[in-house]
């Protein structure tokens, strides 16, 4: 087990300074706002991208678990 935690790797085009990302979603719920989703029973996880990229949704349920498989 080394003695000290691993740094973080720093990517060449990227500094400290580097702002993060916006967590969208995250800033509608606890800004307490509605937001819009869509629950799909698919085992094809390209209909998840293609409801992304419509931009209608904040964000896509994908639960493949209950969708009907082929053996």
């Amino acid at each position: 087990m080394p003695p000290h935690p691993p740094t973080r790797q720093i990517s060449p085009e990227q500094t400290e300074e580097t702002p993060k990302p916006v967590n969208h979603l995250r800033a509608q719920v606890n800004a307490k706002e509605p937001t819009i989703g869509t629950h799909i029973l698919s085992a094809w996880p390209t209909l998840v991208a293609l409801i992304g990229d419509a931009w209608k949704d904040d964000y896509v349920e994908f639960t493949a678990a209950y969708a009907p498989f082929t053996i």
